[in-house]
């Protein structure tokens, strides 16, 4: 299923550069170029059939040897060919979507209102006057955060539903000021007058701006309940990390819900503690990214992944039936998703524990890329959009590394280190090569201190999130034990803290790269050619006797040093 996930992502791609080049013929040059290619391979096969056939010019061992080539490709033909057909078509397919879709998002009135605006700077060459403000009645889509940009205090995700009373289904970003911030709710609908740009970053992602002397706003509908509980939930844990020292005020919530300290908008104003200095979470976030550990501070996989984990201990220990099991792990992974921020990692992480929970209830094995393709499917037919989105991106591009690479690398390192070491070293390596190009277009730099600097985080990690966890669901009910748990999530996050710091500070820790798509390729073709040179070398020399010989010197260290650690493990147990 990975080449038809792949063709159904590059149809999505094709299909918005065919509506940004707002050329249709376009799509009609792509399935040219593809039936070129199969009619030249046709001829191309036609031609060595009658020169097989005709005895002319050659031997008998040479004609023996071209049809039992063509017969090799023949029959791999004959077994691919409905792969490569669906291919084809899911590629086809996610092409005239994706391209259906922008094309329908286009004539919706918040993008012509763009366009009107674009018009209207470029014929009078003045960005910031003059701008018009229609009403717009719009739906919470994410909890608000603070804005990092000068367009407004705060900033969320909403849903349009009417703009200049017209009916609208795109969404937005919303960016708003601080008397505004304090009465947006998360879920609510609200009516209220902006004005409309398009995005600096990404021209068809349209941006909501309210003005800076806007002080109310009307309330069209009130958070549900599920909504009002969540941010309950989130206002009463924002309480208890602010009870913590500086770094655990910015990244305990980091590593629970996704959404730092500093970035959270309170309800109302609260003047209780100073608040986290700009500088210090500037600061804290560039050592972060250099040091390639930028993940530890949003919802993963990882958090799913030890839910299920713990889901399923506790049920086997109970000896639960399978239906039963997979039921809880379902309602916890979705319970989890909700009071969690909203992002496209949390949504691929959702979706693959729900196929996980349904494989083990249908006692059917789990097979993590049957997984991740479907859920690439799915998603990308649900919307498009998500071929494009740079943390959907990251987000597979890991799990396919871990999948791919992981697991036979995890196995082979295993002879020749302890199995925690080995599993790390292989998670964090896979996930760093198959994501590197798409880092590359968010920030062309390659970090050299990533793959240490993750392994020295991963039990950190799983350490934080659990007490982080634990501590979230406390917070409503006990605020003691709440803070206990914090606190202990808070020393996991100042290791990490310290372990970013060591890493960004040593002086070959970062190294600039091209930008752009150029610099995407130009990295895929390194670590292609890497892979390439090792295995090549590898199958030269890995049957020579001194390499046999430092095999079996580095598996009798490895295991010494296993025996070791066990034998010592067993003395202090036994004490």
């Amino acid at each position: 299923m990975i080449p038809v996930a792949a063709a159904c992502w590059m149809g999505c791609l094709v299909g918005r550069w065919c509506w940004k080049v707002h050329m249709m013929h376009g799509v009609v040059t792509v399935f040219a170029g593809v039936v070129a290619v199969f009619i030249i391979a046709f001829l191309t096969w036609s031609i060595l059939r009658v020169i097989i056939n005709s005895n002319m010019q050659c031997t008998h061992t040479y004609v023996s040897m071209l049809r039992a080539a063509l017969s090799s490709v023949r029959y791999q033909c004959f077994t691919w060919h409905r792969t490569i057909s669906l291919v084809l078509h899911i590629c086809a397919v996610a092409c005239m979507l994706s391209y259906l879709t922008q094309c329908v998002l286009s004539q919706d009135v918040v993008m012509r209102e763009i366009h009107k605006v674009n018009i209207a700077q470029v014929g009078y060459a003045r960005r910031n006057s003059n701008q018009a403000y229609h009403i717009a009645e719009v739906t919470m889509v994410t909890p608000m955060r603070t804005s990092r940009s000068f367009n407004g205090d705060c900033q969320a995700t909403v849903q349009v539903h009417y703009f200049a009373k017209q009916k609208s289904y795109v969404q937005a970003r919303l960016y708003a000021y601080s008397p505004i911030c304090e009465q947006l709710n998360y879920g609510s609908r609200i009516r209220l007058p902006v004005s409309v740009k398009a995005s600096r970053f990404d021209s068809s992602k349209p941006e909501l701006h309210v003005e800076k002397t806007q002080r109310n706003l009307h309330v069209v509908q009130g958070s549900d309940f599920w909504h009002r509980a969540v941010s309950d939930l989130w206002k009463s844990f924002y309480d208890v990390t602010n009870k913590l020292d500086m770094q655990g005020r910015m990244l305990v919530p980091g590593v629970t819900v996704g959404m730092l300290g500093q970035e959270y908008v309170p309800a109302e104003e609260t003047s209780s503690l100073d608040p986290i200095d700009e500088t210090y979470a500037t600061m804290m976030r560039r050592h972060f990214q250099h040091a390639g550990i930028m993940h530890v501070m949003a919802v993963s996989g990882g958090h799913f992944l030890l839910l299920s984990m713990i889901i399923r201990r506790c049920c086997a220990y109970f000896l639960l039936p399978r239906w039963i099991m997979s039921f809880i792990q379902i309602v916890f992974q979705i319970v989890l998703a909700a009071i969690v921020y909203p992002s496209a990692s949390v949504l691929r992480a959702l979706v693959m524990g729900i196929i996980s929970a349904v494989a083990w209830c249908c006692k059917r094995p789990y097979q993590s890329a049957s997984a991740l393709s479907w859920t690439v499917i799915g998603v990308l037919t649900c919307n498009p959009s998500y071929a494009w989105d740079y943390a959907f991106a990251l987000s597979s591009a890991a799990t396919l590394g871990i999948v791919m690479m992981g697991v036979p690398l995890s196995q082979t390192l295993t002879q020749y280190m302890p199995s925690c070491v080995a599993s790390a070293l292989a998670i964090t390596f896979s996930a760093q090569c198959w994501t590197m190009p798409v880092q590359i277009l968010m920030q062309p730099e390659v970090s050299f201190m990533a793959i240490p600097a993750n392994i020295m985080v991963a039990p950190l990690m799983d350490w934080a999130t659990v007490c982080g966890l634990i501590s979230l669901v406390c917070a409503v009910f006990y605020a003691g034990v709440s803070l206990i748990f914090a606190q202990l999530a808070s020393i996991a996050t100042s290791l990490m803290e310290q372990c970013a710091y060591w890493c960004d500070e040593v002086s070959f820790g970062v190294f600039p790269w091209v930008r752009g798509a150029l610099g995407a390729w130009v990295m895929a073709c390194v670590e292609f050619t890497i892979f390439a040179v090792f295995m090549l070398a590898f199958r030269a020399f890995h049957n020579r006797y001194y390499i046999q010989r430092l095999r079996i010197v580095g598996q009798l260290w490895a295991a010494s040093a296993k025996r070791t650690v066990s034998d010592t493990a067993r003395i202090f147990e036994e004490e």
